[in-house]
């Protein structure tokens, strides 16, 4: 009972198999009626994967965990300016030549896959039109719920500019490391441009969108209110 997006008969029910459904149903049949459902689960799930997008079997599934410029804190002695970017629409617009920050704190999603890595990011655009590059930094603590705040740590990444005035761009951080972190943990960060440092050549102001990160996720929650 092959055929396409099915895998063989002789293929280990492991494989094939995709949750707590099928797993009671399977517990309930014998091997070759086993196999039969084993074989029409996977075909659903590819069927699904083909027609929505979604991920399909085995493959990863991420979210993304963010604050928007609205969301953030900003202190009056070094907060980015908020100008007009379009229409009556503002943002916060950080300096070229000092640097300037924005705070702000995320709070690990339930259906966080526990220990794993996230990729920080930021989005941003220019306000004008050098194709100099950009230096955004995250000063951050992660800490897990009973656990004292930790010393914090700072990582950088360098955009460059595309040449247009307020194009919407995107760049990741290097992976932050999670092992032992769990869903409700939080995360609280300082976003700033590190104006000072000889790699940031934009001569122009940059306004930030957002800035958060990609986390892999088990499912879109849990089964206990408090998953710690």
């Amino acid at each position: 009972m092959t055929g396409e997006g099915m895998p063989p008969p002789n293929a280990p029910l492991v494989e094939a198999s995709g949750g707590p459904v099928e797993q009671e149903l399977l517990s309930l049949a014998d091997g070759a009626t086993q196999q039969v459902i084993a074989q029409q689960w996977y075909r659903y799930l590819v069927k699904l994967h083909e027609k929505t997008g979604m991920a399909g079997p085995k493959a990863p599934q991420y979210q993304d965990v963010v604050a928007t410029h609205g969301s953030m804190l900003r202190e009056n002695s070094d907060g980015p300016s908020r100008i007009v970017v379009h229409g009556a629409i503002k943002g916060y617009s950080f300096d070229a030549s000092s640097e300037e920050s924005l705070h702000f704190s995320l709070l690990m999603p339930h259906g966080y896959t526990a220990g794993e890595a996230i990729a920080p990011f930021v989005h941003w655009s220019p306000v004008g039109t050098d194709t100099g590059n950009v230096v955004w930094g995250m000063e951050y603590a992660w800490i897990d719920v009973d656990e004292t705040i930790p010393a914090t740590t700072s990582i950088t990444t360098t955009d460059t500019a595309a040449g247009v005035a307020m194009q919407h761009q995107a760049i990741a951080f290097s992976a932050i490391q999670g092992p032992g972190k769990q869903a409700g943990s939080v995360f609280v960060c300082r976003v700033y441009r590190d104006a000072a440092n000889s790699d940031d050549t934009l001569t122009d102001e940059a306004v930030l969108w957002a800035a958060g990160f990609h986390t892999q996720v088990s499912g879109i929650g849990t089964g206990k209110e408090w998953p710690t």
